[in-house]
């Protein structure tokens, strides 16, 4: 039989002390506090946030903090569970966009694609395609022509 050496013994025996010590510890914080604990009191203010306000502008003006999502109300862009990127008007006239199709190029998850015999516009976001028809302007369908003219 093999008799370990005495520095891994020392070892053992130290780690085999240390693991009842979490256990004291606990024993003597819980048997330190008697009664219940009172906490200072807290004022609260808040105002109600105007449901139809543009959100705030990021820096550079371009894009915005958050955007509408339908019933979800507004959002801000930490808030929501997926990507989100709001276009400003400063864009639009800085890029000076003619359709929608110019200023959704400026995400790279989205594609601009010819449909229909080239007379309409299709576009494939993350590998989903979207036409004209999918597309609503708060909330009302069939804001764009089913076919364009260039």
């Amino acid at each position: 039989m093999h008799i370990p050496s005495i520095p891994m013994r020392l070892t053992l025996l130290a780690f085999c002390c240390s693991i009842g010590s979490p256990a004291w510890a606990a024993t003597a914080a819980a048997s330190q506090q008697e009664g219940p604990m009172v906490l200072g009191e807290t004022d609260i203010s808040a105002d109600k946030a105007d449901p139809h306000a543009l959100p705030p502008v990021y820096a550079g003006g371009q894009v915005a903090r958050g955007g509408q999502l339908g019933v979800l109300g507004n959002a801000d862009v930490m808030d929501v569970p997926f990507t989100m990127t709001s276009y400003t008007e400063q864009l639009i006239e800085d890029q000076q966009a003619e359709d929608i199709g110019d200023v959704l190029l400026n995400d790279a998850s989205v594609r601009q694609s010819s449909g229909y015999a080239n007379a309409s516009k299709i576009f494939v976001i993350r590998g989903l395609k979207l036409t004209t028809d999918d597309i609503s302007y708060n909330g009302l369908y069939g804001v764009l022509p089913r076919a364009g003219t260039g």
